[in-house]
């Protein structure tokens, strides 16, 4: 049986942006693994993952929310670093 930790580690992807990802699409953590692999495997998966976790960011700044922009700039850096071709 998988593991959820498995999961993540077949995805790809910081447990972190799973969570940005999840919380954005309104969907469990398993389910936004699926989901981001399954964009990772497209031409602008890994750019549309970008807007979702700027999306998020942006969201937080506009609700004044100082410490949850914090660290979805750090997820978003953090994304960019490893997916150099994206703009945020």
């Amino acid at each position: 049986m998988l593991t959820f930790s498995d999961c993540l580690g077949y995805c790809g992807l910081a447990e972190d942006e799973i969570d940005v990802i999840a919380r954005h699409e309104r969907i469990t953590e398993l389910a936004a693994i699926e989901y981001a692999d399954s964009l990772l495997h497209t031409l602008d998966g890994e750019q549309k993952i970008c807007d979702i976790l700027a999306d998020e960011m942006h969201h937080a700044e506009a609700m004044r929310h100082t410490r949850n922009v914090a660290y979805l700039r750090m997820v978003l850096n953090h994304y960019l670093e490893l997916h150099p071709r994206c703009s945020a």
